[in-house]
Parts: C-alpha cells; sequence; structure tokens
C-alpha cells in the first residue's frame, strides 16, 4: 500500500526507487515479527 502511495504521489521511477529503501511507520507498528528486546528511557 505505501509503495502504491509512493509511486501516485511521486511517479513510477521515484517511487519504485523509494519503496524499495523504505518502511513505512504503520508496517513498523502493525507487525507480529517484531519484539522488544529493550526498555529504553521512554518505555
Amino acid at each position: 500500500m505505501y509503495a502504491a502511495w509512493l509511486r501516485l504521489m511521486y511517479g513510477n521511477t521515484v517511487g519504485n526507487y523509494v519503496s524499495a529503501n523504505a518502511v513505512a511507520p504503520d508496517e513498523v507498528g502493525l507487525t507480529s515479527k517484531l519484539f522488544r528486546v529493550a526498555a529504553g528511557w521512554n518505555n
């Protein structure tokens, strides 16, 4: 979904390049593949 939005906003060339090297914040927040290994200063 993020890659499609990037292509819509910036065109195919830029959108494809950026989406191949980027992670959307929602992807990090909604994935079940990540787990916390340490607590930081802002817990």
